[in-house]
């Protein structure tokens, strides 16, 4: 969870890198957190990666069918034309994850 936390804080701050690597990290430890899962989404998201995003999503969706927050993150990639729509609608969805 800690890794997790550093990952949320850095995303927020739109430092890319750090987040990357804390929530690759959390992942690593805790495979199957969901929390860990759906914020590397978006930040792959925020990278314009709609085929990382998109497995992410669906991943906690197996686990959680009715996880708004993987549904919503489904319809914000499905919603954008190409990667920089992507990325620009990724960087307005910090709704997704209300502090």
């Amino acid at each position: 969870a800690f890794f997790c936390l550093l990952g949320e804080a850095a995303l927020r701050a739109r430092d890319l890198g750090a987040a990357s690597s804390y929530l690759r990290r959390a992942r690593q430890l805790e495979p199957l957190d969901d929390r860990a899962a759906l914020l590397l989404a978006l930040l792959h998201a925020r990278r314009g990666e709609a085929d990382k995003a998109v497995t992410l999503y669906l991943e906690v969706q197996e686990r959680a069918p009715a996880d708004k927050t993987a549904v919503r993150g489904l319809a914000l990639v499905r919603a954008s034309p190409g990667p920089e729509a992507l990325a620009a609608r990724s960087l307005a969805a910090a709704e997704l994850f209300p502090p």
